[in-house]
């Protein structure tokens, strides 16, 4: 079922009358049973299906019937925002399959319905807000979930606190303005309330070091480098001993590390042109101009003494602490073990499956033959009960539950229940 199924417009209607507000967010991500690795259907599924919903409400007509249903999409809108010229051609070039229930052009909709910033781009947010509107991006976390903006990978608010050229109007908005608007509630109570005095410094606010991670340290990998990570303003210093270059840059707390704690990994960031040397062994990328190609990240393990760190090149299960939920296991490894299990249980499942039906068409056939001996041979006849009425009850096979009479054809689902 889609959103756009009549059988949900009584749903959205009594939302719009009473003046409540709705809240979209996937879950069931098609293409389930395709992706099985990677962690797929979050980082594809997810965005289409959410693309998919608004498609629905546009394609629908519930925008247009309901013109004041408040509506919130989550993760930015999915990928709607980088396919919607692709949604308006289809709306131009074929309104015989797109506009049968909306005769309006998909685009007239941008800035009718509101959507979180959880784009994890500045250049995307850049492009929602273009599209949508900045008085229609809302703050958002999806906590408690990793892909959103949570500790210690990052802080809530981040991306609009990083987003260059946002004006102070611009993230007032989606720091909370837009949110209570689509919520229904009077901004003015809220806003501009706050004791400024007591309130933390922006740069304090999303800082992403840790006092415990500071100091010097000697890198074992590569050798002849000494690093200093500071707390101001988050600044490191890579200087090399035998080639006697010095880079600096900013460094923050590693991803490796568990929900609420620190751990001994941090993320140093420099800038594309530090490197022309080549010393990290990355290539320099000059032909493009985007927020990914004008830094780049090294990640290094600390020692558990605090003297001396270490460059990893590549994911390591063995430097990944971050927990998934209340246990113990690697992310990774817990996802994995669940998915090998599932997997061992539906293959049982369908070997089972197939000697039940095995045993049935037997089952069947002996009671067939048997059916047409008792009509022909006196000696094979059933036999009786006390009251002179023919015993029909069989008690092999012992399936469980309640035994099968004779006359009863083996059910291959009422027998998985029972057992």
């Amino acid at each position: 079922m889609t959103l756009d199924d009549a059988r949900l417009f009584p749903i959205f209607e009594a939302i719009a009358d009473s003046g409540a507000c709705l809240m979209v967010h996937p879950w069931d991500m098609m293409g389930m049973k395709l992706m099985k690795k990677y962690w797929l259907p979050w980082l594809v599924s997810m965005p289409a299906e959410t693309s998919l919903a608004i498609c629905s409400f546009i394609f629908g007509g519930i925008f247009e019937r309901l013109p004041n249903l408040r509506v919130m999409f989550a993760h930015a809108g999915g990928s709607f925002p980088a396919t919607v010229g692709r949604v308006k051609h289809g709306y131009d070039c074929r309104p015989d399959l797109c506009a049968r229930d909306n005769k309006v052009c998909p685009t007239d909709y941008m800035g009718k319905f509101w959507v979180d910033h959880l784009t994890h781009s500045e250049e995307q947010l850049g492009a929602v807000m273009n599209l949508i509107g900045s008085d229609r991006i809302c703050f958002g976390t999806d906590y408690p979930f990793p892909l959103g903006e949570c500790y210690p990978l990052k802080k809530p608010g981040e991306l609009i606190y990083k987003k260059d050229g946002l004006t102070h109007i611009q993230k007032q908005q989606m720091l909370g303005q837009n949110t209570l608007e689509w919520l229904g509630v009077d901004s003015s109570k809220y806003l501009n309330n706050m004791d400024r005095e007591n309130r933390l410094s922006e740069q304090i606010i999303m800082s992403k070091t840790h006092a415990k991670l500071a100091g010097k340290y000697v890198c074992t990998s590569p050798e002849n480098v000494n690093l200093t990570l500071e707390m101001e303003d988050a600044k490191f210093t890579w200087e090399n001993t035998e080639t006697g270059v010095t880079k600096e840059g900013k460094w923050e707390v590693g991803t490796y590390t568990r929900q609420g704690d620190v751990n001994k990994d941090v993320n140093l960031i420099f800038k594309q042109s530090d490197d022309n040397d080549g010393e990290l062994k990355r290539p320099t990328l000059t032909r493009l101009n985007s927020e990914w190609s004008a830094s780049k990240q090294l990640k290094l393990v600390l020692s558990d003494d605090g003297t001396s760190c270490k460059v990893v090149n590549e994911f390591k299960f063995e430097n990944l602490k971050r927990c998934s939920g209340h246990n113990d296991m690697l992310e990774g490894e817990k996802r994995g073990g669940d998915e090998s299990k599932t997997e061992t249980l539906n293959a049982e499942r369908e070997k089972l499956r197939k000697e039940l039906q095995d045993a049935q068409k037997k089952f069947a056939e002996i009671e067939r033959r048997i059916s047409e001996e008792t009509k022909t041979s006196p000696t094979l006849q059933r036999p009786k009960t006390t009251s002179g009425v023919e015993n029909t009850t069989l008690e092999p096979p012992k399936l469980g539950g309640k035994p099968k009479t004779w006359n009863n054809v083996l059910d291959v689902d009422e027998v998985q229940k029972s057992t």
